[in-house]
């Protein structure tokens, strides 16, 4: 497999909303999603690697189906790419 010469990265990053429920609760919690886009950077899938439960991996889900992408290139051909996400919900 031939490596990147440049990685894909967020053009615009939605960030994930804190599930009501779980703020209330008190619970913390990370998610890790994969995610594969296309040539252009559009999401073909996103999947939930680590979960923290269905509350927290449905707002990863909706935030990075809302997030733009600049695909990954090798030299200067952009390429499909599957690459991981991680989400941190903290109480603060």
């Amino acid at each position: 497999m031939a490596r990147l010469s440049r990685l894909p990265r967020f053009s615009r990053k939605i960030e994930a909303i804190y599930p009501a429920t779980e703020r209330r609760a008190g619970i913390q919690a990370n998610v890790l999603a994969e995610i594969a886009i296309d040539a252009e950077g559009n999401i073909q899938e996103v999947r939930i690697v680590k979960s923290a439960g269905a509350a927290f991996d449905a707002a990863v889900v909706e935030a990075l189906k809302k997030s733009l992408f600049t695909p990954g290139y090798i030299g200067d051909k952009a390429v499909p790419v599957r690459f991981q996400v991680p989400f941190r919900f903290n109480l603060n």
